[in-house]
C-alpha cells in the first residue's frame, strides 16, 4: 500500500484533483526526490501551478527527469496506458518508444538552448493497450533552482489528433473531388443492367469525369447505356473485361488501341469492381507510347552498335567489378565468349590480370569520378589456352545515376593495337639496325642541319672522304670544305636548291675536289642529297649519301653502263614527281553520283569534259581484283565514319593499266548520318615503277656491301690466327732470355760488375715488358675468336671475384670501391671478368698523388632509342644495361676518346705508368662480343666515366 501524506505542512500539494491526491499518497522516500519535506522552492511552487491548472501540464525533473502531470493531461495517457505508473518515474522509463524524439528537446532546454514549441507535431504513445498515432502541439520550458540552475522542463501540451485527422480527411476529400475532376485520366463508374434471369446483358454510366467527357465528346453520358453509345463495346473486347472483373474481383489492366477516322491513340486503362459495377478508367498514352517506341528502336540500334563495333566495349559494376555488359569484340580481344564472362567479377572472370593494375584504376575512376585514357598498354591474356601479350588503348568513363548522380560504374572502351605496336617496335628495330649498318657502311652517310648545312651524325667513312679529322661534327659545310667554294664546285648551291624545294637531289659519278689530309683529291661519288621533313612540311635537314664509285667512273664501259642505267632511272623518277597531280571528287551515298575535279578524270584516263561519273561506273572502271576491296573500304569508312584509304588499279581506254591512290572521309548531316564522302586521287603510276626499280638497285647495293663484309671477316679470321700464332712462338725464346740472364746475375755476378748487371736488369725488365704484352695479345686474340657465349651471368658475383683479385692493390692504395646492383646478363664469364678487371685496375694505376681512391659501379637501363650518337652496339636489343664504372682519378682528354681503346695506344709514357696499352681494347673487343659497345667520358684531373653498354 501507497503511503498516504498527511502532514499539513505541504501546501504545494493541496488540491489538484486526483493527481493532487496520487501526488500526496505517493512513496517519494524511494526515490532520488526524497520525501516532499525536503524538495526545493522552485519544485514545489511548479508543482502547485501544475497541479491546479486546467491546462494540460507535465514536468521533467532532477537529473533522472522524474515524472509529473495534472489531470488535464491524464487523459492523453488512455484508459489503458501509462497512468498511473508514469508519475514519479524517470523518463526514459516512461516514454520509450518516443525518447529519441523528445530526449533532443529536453537536452536543448537543459542545457540553455531555449524553450521549445512544436505545433501538431506527431508523436506516437503507448495507451490503450497498443501504440497510437498521437498529434500534439507542445512547449518544453526550462524551470531554474533557487541558484539559478535549469534542473527541470516544464511542458504545456494539447493533444490535437481529432483536428488533425478531421483537417487530413477533409484534404483528402477535397484531394479525390479534385483528382476526380482534375486527372488526366478519364474515369467512368457504371452499374450493371441485369435481365429477368440476372445476367448483365449492359453497363450503364453512373459518373463520368471531364477528361471522359471530353474524349466521347459527349456531355449528357450520365444515365446512358454503353450499347447505345459505343456500338463496338462488345467488339473492343471492353464488355468481356468488364464481365470478368465482376465475377472475378481482380483488377485489370491493359494497353488498348483505338483507331478511327482521324484517331490512332493509345490509352493505359483500368477495370476494377465497383459494387454492383465497374470503374473504367483510361489515360492517353499515344506521346509516350511513340515515345517509347522510337526509345526502344534507338535502343536496339544502339544494342546493334554495342554488338557489331570493332572495338571492345564492356560495362563494370562500381560495388565488386563486375562485369555487367561486354560485346563480341571484348570477348574476342580476352579470348571468352561474352555470356562466359558477363555477370562475374573481373578478376574471376580473367584471372590473368591479376597483378596488373586494371582494378586499381577502376576503382580509382569509380572513387574520383574522372575519366581515364591510356594507350598502348600491354596487357597479358589467355587467348586459345596461351598466354600471349596484347597492346590496348584504353578509354575509363564513369557512369553515373542520372536522379543522383552518383557513379553506378565504369564504362570501358578497348582498341586493340597490337599490330600497330608491334609495327612500330619492328621499325624500331629496323632502325637500329639500319644505325648499326650506317655506322660500318662503306658509304658516307651523315646529316646538314638547317640552311647553314651543319654537320650531324656523319659516319666513319664520311669523316674519312671529307678528311679533316674527326672534329667536324657542329660546323657548317663550308667552313669544314672551303674547297667547295674556292674551286668553284657546284654542291653548295645544290644543297640550298634542295632546302628550298624540298626535292631529292641525285647524282652519279659526280667529280668532286677534296683536300684530305691536306691533298687535293679527284674522287667520282653518286650521290644523294634527300630533305627530311617535320610535322609542319618544312625541310629541316638534308640526308647526304655518297658512294665513292672514282674505281667505277675511270673503268670506261662500267662507266657508261652505270650513266645509261642512271639516266633511265632519274628519267622514271622525273616522270613521277611531274605525274603526281592531285585530283578532288564527291560521293553521293544514296544516289551514288561522283562529282570529279578534271585532274581527278584525267586519273582514270577520262576527258576533262565527260559527264559526271557515278560510284558504279568507277567500280566498272577498276579491274576485277581490285573492286571488293574499294567497295569494302568505302562502306566501312561510311559505317565506321573513319577515314577512306586505297589504292586501286584502272584500264584507261588506251588499254594501260594505272595505279590510283584514293583517300576520303565522310560528310554528316545535322543528325550525325554520313551522306557524301568527299576526298583526293593521286595517278601513282610513275612512283610504282620508279620503286621497284629503286628496289632494284637497293638489293644490288646490299649484295655489294655484304661481299665487302665477308672480305672484312676473312681478313680478320687471318689475322687474329697470325696473333694468337706469334704470341705463343715468341714466349718460348722470352722464357730462355730471362733463364740465362737469372743465370748470369747469379753465377758471374761479381765478374760482370756494375755496370754489366745493369746491363742484365734492364734485359730483364725488357724482356718481362715484352712477356706481358704477348701474353696480352694473345688474350686479344683470344677473345676476338670467341663470339659466340650466351651463359647467364651474375655481374655481381664477376664484379666480386675481380674484387677478389685486386685485395691487394685496394689495400695498398686504400683505395674505397662502392657497387650497385647489378643484372645478369647472357655472355661469358671469364670475357666480363677481363674487361672488369681492367677497367677497375686502370682505376686504381691512374689515379692521382695523395688522393685515395675512390671508385663506383652503377648500372642503370636505357631505351634503344636514347643512346648517346656516338654509341653503336654491335647487337640490336629493345634496351641496354648502362653500367657505368667512374674514378676520381688524373683523368684525360676528350679528343682521345677513341684513340684509348685501340691495340698499343697510350696517353702516359712507361715511365709515368706501367702498361702495354692493350688493356681498354680488350675491353672493347669484350663488350663488341657481347652485342654491346664502350665509351667513356673525361677532363683532365676531374676522372674519368667508363660506360659498358649491354643488351638487356
Amino acid at each position: 500500500m501507497p503511503e498516504l501524506i498527511t502532514k499539513p505542512d505541504y501546501p504545494f500539494l493541496k488540491g489538484g484533483g486526483e493527481m493532487g491526491h496520487l501526488t500526496r499518497s505517493h512513496n517519494w522516500a524511494q526515490t532520488s526526490l526524497g520525501t516532499p519535506d525536503t524538495w526545493p522552492q522552485s519544485l514545489r511552487t511548479t508543482l502547485s501551478i501544475l497541479l491546479n491548472s486546467k491546462f494540460p501540464m507535465f514536468l521533467f525533473w532532477g537529473n533522472e527527469l522524474l515524472c509529473f502531470y495534472n489531470d488535464a493531461y491524464r487523459p492523453s495517457l488512455g484508459n489503458d496506458g501509462k497512468h498511473p505508473t508514469a508519475l514519479g518515474k524517470p523518463g526514459a522509463e516512461v516514454w520509450p518508444e518516443i525518447w529519441p524524439v523528445i530526449k533532443p528537446l529536453i537536452d536543448q532546454v537543459l542545457t540553455g538552448g531555449g524553450a521549445t514549441w512544436s505545433e501538431d507535431q506527431l508523436i506516437p504513445i503507448f495507451r490503450n493497450g497498443t501504440v497510437e498515432d498521437v498529434y500534439w502541439t507542445f512547449s518544453f520550458s526550462p524551470v531554474t533552482n533557487e541558484s539559478d540552475e535549469i534542473t527541470g522542463v516544464f511542458v504545456t501540451c494539447t493533444e490535437t489528433t481529432e483536428k488533425v485527422i478531421r483537417e487530413k480527411q477533409q484534404q483528402e476529400n477535397d484531394l479525390l473531388q479534385a483528382v476526380f475532376n482534375g486527372t488526366t485520366s478519364g474515369i467512368n463508374v457504371l452499374r450493371t443492367i441485369r435481365d429477368e434471369a440476372n445476367t448483365v446483358v449492359d453497363f450503364e454510366y453512373q459518373l463520368v469525369n471531364r477528361i471522359a467527357e471530353q474524349t466521347n465528346n459527349r456531355t449528357d453520358l450520365v444515365g446512358k447505356r454503353c450499347l447505345d453509345i459505343h456500338q463496338d463495346f462488345k467488339q473492343a473486347g471492353l464488355f468481356d473485361d468488364f464481365i470478368t472483373v465482376l465475377e472475378t474481383g481482380q483488377p485489370i489492366d491493359r494497353d488498348r488501341h483505338y483507331t478511327g477516322e482521324g484517331f490512332n491513340n493509345w490509352y493505359a486503362t483500368r477495370i476494377v469492381k465497383h459494387e454492383d459495377g465497374v470503374v473504367f478508367s483510361f489515360l492517353d498514352i499515344t506521346a509516350q507510347y511513340t515515345a517509347q517506341q522510337q526509345i526502344k528502336q534507338s535502343q536496339q540500334q544502339l544494342l546493334a552498335l554495342f554488338e557489331q563495333s570493332s572495338v571492345g566495349i564492356a560495362i563494370i559494376s562500381e560495388d565488386d567489378l563486375t562485369l555487367q555488359m561486354a560485346n563480341p569484340f571484348y570477348g574476342v580481344m580476352v579470348g571468352r565468349k561474352p555470356d562466359d564472362i558477363v555477370g562475374k567479377p573481373l578478376l574471376e572472370a580473367l584471372p590473368e590480370l591479376q597483378g596488373q593494375g586494371f582494378d586499381a584504376i577502376l576503382r580509382e575512376v569509380i572513387s574520383t569520378g574522372i575519366p581515364l585514357i591510356t594507350t598502348e598498354v600491354a596487357v597479358d591474356i589467355v587467348r586459345q589456352e596461351q598466354l600471349e601479350t596484347i597492346y590496348v588503348d584504353v578509354a575509363y568513363q564513369p557512369r553515373r545515376d542520372p536522379g543522383s548522380n552518383r557513379i553506378l560504374g565504369v564504362f570501358v572502351v578497348a582498341t586493340d593495337v597490337t599490330q600497330q605496336v608491334r609495327s612500330r617496335q619492328r621499325v624500331e628495330a629496323s632502325e637500329a639496325k639500319l644505325k648499326s649498318l650506317i655506322a660500318t657502311a662503306p658509304i658516307g652517310i651523315g646529316l646538314f642541319m638547317g640552311r647553314d648545312l651543319v654537320i650531324d651524325l656523319p659516319n666513319q667513312t664520311f669523316v674519312d672522304i671529307v678528311g679533316k679529322g674527326p672534329d667536324i661534327v657542329g660546323k657548317p659545310l663550308r667552313e669544314v670544305m672551303p674547297e667547295l667554294l674556292t674551286e668553284n664546285q657546284p654542291f653548295l648551291q645544290i644543297l640550298d636548291d634542295v632546302f628550298t624545294s624540298g626535292k631529292q637531289f641525285h647524282s652519279y659519278g659526280s667529280l668532286v675536289q677534296i683536300v684530305q689530309q691536306g691533298v687535293m683529291t679527284h674522287n667520282y661519288y653518286n650521290i644523294t642529297y634527300s630533305p627530311l621533313v617535320n610535322e609542319a612540311g618544312e625541310v629541316y635537314a638534308i640526308l647526304d649519301i655518297a658512294v665513292d664509285v672514282t674505281e667505277q667512273v675511270l673503268d670506261k664501259q662500267k662507266v657508261e653502263q652505270t650513266q645509261a642505267d642512271l639516266l633511265e632511272i632519274n628519267q622514271r623518277l622525273s616522270l613521277a614527281l611531274d605525274a603526281g597531280n592531285l585530283g578532288s571528287f564527291e560521293l553521293e551515298r544514296e544516289t551514288g553520283l561522283m562529282r570529279c575535279t578534271p585532274q581527278c578524270k584525267a586519273n582514270h584516263g577520262q576527258q576533262p569534259d565527260t559527264t559526271p561519273s557515278s560510284y558504279s561506273g568507277l567500280i566498272d572502271m577498276i579491274i576485277p581484283d581490285d573492286r571488293a576491296g574499294v567497295e569494302q573500304a568505302i562502306t566501312y569508312a561510311f559505317d565506321t565514319q573513319t577515314i577512306y584509304h586505297v589504292e586501286y588499279r584502272v584500264f584507261w581506254p588506251d588499254g594501260s593499266l594505272h595505279w590510283i591512290r584514293a583517300s576520303g572521309q565522310p560528310v554528316y548531316s545535322p543528325d550525325g548520318q554520313p551522306t557524301r564522302m568527299v576526298g583526293i586521287t593521286q595517278n601513282i603510276t610513275a612512283q610504282r615503277i620508279a620503286r621497284k626499280e629503286l628496289e632494284r638497285l637497293v638489293a644490288e647495293r646490299t649484295q655489294q656491301l655484304q661481299e665487302s663484309v665477308n672480305d672484312l671477316q676473312r681478313s680478320n679470321n687471318n689475322l687474329q690466327q697470325f696473333a694468337y700464332v706469334a704470341s705463343h712462338d715468341l714466349q718460348e725464346p722470352l722464357r730462355k732470355i730471362q733463364s740465362f740472364s737469372d743465370m748470369l746475375r747469379n753465377q758471374y755476378k761479381e765478374e760482370l760488375g756494375e755496370s754489366g748487371n745493369d746491363y742484365l736488369l734492364r734485359m730483364q725488365a725488357s724482356a718481362s715488358r715484352m712477356s706481358v704484352l704477348i701474353k696480352d695479345l694473345l688474350t686479344y686474340s683470344r677473345i676476338s675468336t670467341q663470339q659466340d657465349s650466351s651463359a647467364t651471368v651474375s655481374l655481381t658475383s664477376v664484379i666480386n671475384a675481380v674484387l677478389a683479385d685486386l685485395d691487394l692493390a685496394i689495400q695498398e692504395t686504400v683505395a674505397l670501391v662502392r657497387v650497385d646492383s647489378l643484372p645478369t646478363v647472357q655472355g661469358d664469364k671469364s670475357q666480363l671478368g677481363q674487361l672488369f678487371q681492367n677497367l677497375l685496375n686502370n682505376a686504381l694505376k691512374f689515379r692521382k698523388t695523395g688522393q685515395t681512391p675512390q671508385i663506383s659501379i652503377t648500372c642503370q637501363t636505357i631505351a634503344a632509342t636514347d643512346l648517346p650518337p656516338s654509341v653503336w652496339p654491335t647487337r640490336e636489343a629493345i634496351a641496354y644495361y648502362r653500367i657505368d664504372v667512374a674514378d676520381n682519378g688524373i683523368g684525360f682528354d676528350e679528343q682521345y676518346v677513341d684513340r684509348i681503346f685501340q691495340v698499343f695506344q697510350r696517353l702516359h709514357g712507361r715511365s709515368q705508368f706501367a702498361g702495354t696499352g692493350i688493356g681498354l681494347a680488350i675491353c672493347e673487343k669484350v663488350t663488341a662480343n657481347h652485342g654491346g659497345a664502350i665509351t667513356a667520358s673525361s677532363q683532365p684531373g676531374e676522372g674519368a666515366i667508363f660506360s659498358v653498354y649491354l643488351p638487356k
